[in-house]
C-alpha cells in the first residue's frame, strides 16, 4: 500500500554545535520523519508554515531539493521560523534550545483526502496555543473517514496543567502512540511501565511503544506486553533525529502490511506483527545513522 502518509508540525531550521561551529541542518521531527519516509518510497504531505525569512527559505530549498512537497507549507508573513541551538554531551545526546514565534497558526482551508493512509503527528505542535486548533482540525477530518491516528509524544519537558490536559486529550484520539520513558514521567510522574500501558490502554489507545534508548522498547496492545532488546549499539553517534527515523519505520512497515487503511488497526493488535514492524523500525534507525 502507497497512498499518501499526512504529517503536521514544526518545521525547524537546526543550529548543531560541533567542535565550536554550527552544522546547520532543516529539521523538526515531522520534517526528520518525512524526509526517512520520502527515502523509503512513500509519498508524504505535510501541513506546517515558515516565516517569510532565511531560516524558512533554507527550510523550503531543502524540502523542493528532497521531493518532499510544500503545498500546504504556509509562508506567513507575520511568523518567525522556529529555530533550534543543540549541543551534543559527552554520550552524543542532543540537548536542545528552541526559539518558536507563538503568532497563531491560522489555517481556513483544511481537506483531508480519501487517499491519505495514514496521518502522523507529535512534539510540541500537538498542544501548543498557535498550533493546536489546526491538530484539532486535522484529526477530525481523519476521524470522518476513518484514517489512523499515529501520535509522537516527543514532550521534552514537563508542562503546566492545560497543556498537559490537551496531550492526554490527542492520547485519547489516537490509534497508536509512541512516547520515551521520559515523555510519560514528564506527563504523569510515571516510570512504571505496567501503569502507563494500563492508563493508554483505559484511553482506547490500540497499540503503543515506550522507548527506553539503548534499552530497548517496550510494545504493547490490548492484551499483550512485549519487552524487545535492541542487540546491536553504535557508540559516539549523535543520536539526532533517530527516535523520527524510528516512528518512519513503524509507519512504512505498516503500510507495507496492509492493502487497505481499513486492515491497519487489525495489524496494529496482532503482537507479533507489531513486533516484526518495530524491529524493522530499528533497523531503519541504524540505517538513519549509517546516512540513509
Amino acid at each position: 500500500m502507497n497512498n499518501v502518509v499526512l504529517l503536521a508540525g514544526d518545521l525547524t531550521l537546526d543550529l548543531v554545535l560541533n567542535d565550536n561551529q554550527f552544522d546547520i541542518r532543516a529539521g523538526g521531527s515531522i520534517l526528520n520523519t518525512s524526509s526517512v519516509l520520502k527515502k523509503l518510497g512513500h509519498d508524504i504531505d505535510i501541513y506546517s508554515r515558515v516565516g517569510n525569512d532565511i531560516p524558512g527559505q533554507i527550510l523550503l530549498d531543502y524540502m523542493k531539493n528532497n521531493q518532499i512537497p510544500i503545498n500546504h507549507i504556509v509562508t506567513d508573513t507575520q511568523f518567525r521560523t522556529s529555530v533550534a541551538f543543540c549541543k551534543l554531551d559527552a554520550e552524543h545526546i542532543p540537548y536542545y534550545n528552541f526559539y518558536k514565534d507563538s503568532t497563531p497558526f491560522l489555517l481556513k482551508n483544511i481537506s483531508i483526502n480519501t487517499n491519505v493512509s495514514l496521518f502522523h503527528f507529535g512534539s510540541s505542535f500537538a498542544y501548543n496555543d498557535s498550533s493546536f486548533p489546526i491538530i484539532q482540525k486535522i484529526i477530525k477530518g481523519c476521524k470522518k473517514i476513518n484514517t489512523p491516528i499515529s501520535y509522537d509524544l516527543n514532550l521534552r519537558c514537563s508542562l503546566p496543567d492545560r497543556l498537559r490536559r490537551r496531550v492526554l486529550s490527542n492520547i485519547r484520539k489516537s490509534d497508536f502512540v509512541k512516547g520515551a520513558i521520559e515523555d510519560y514521567y514528564y506527563l504523569f510522574k510515571r516510570e512504571s511501565i505496567q501503569e502507563i500501558v494500563s492508563f493508554l490502554r483505559s484511553s482506547g489507545v490500540l497499540t503503543g511503544i515506550i522507548t527506553k534508548g539503548d534499552q530497548g522498547l517496550v510494545l504493547f496492545n490490548s492484551n499483550e506486553i512485549v519487552d524487545i532488546g535492541i542487540q546491536k549499539k553504535v557508540q559516539n553517534v549523535s543520536t539526532i533525529g533517530c527516535g523520527d527515523a524510528f516512528n518512519a519505520g513503524v509507519i512504512s512497515a505498516v503500510l507495507r502490511q496492509v492493502k487497505d487503511k481499513t486492515e491497519i488497526k487489525k495489524i496494529c493488535q496482532d503482537i507479533v506483527q507489531m513486533k516484526m514492524i518495530a524491529e524493522y523500525a530499528v533497523s531503519v534507525v541504524f540505517s538513519y545513522l549509517s546516512g540513509l
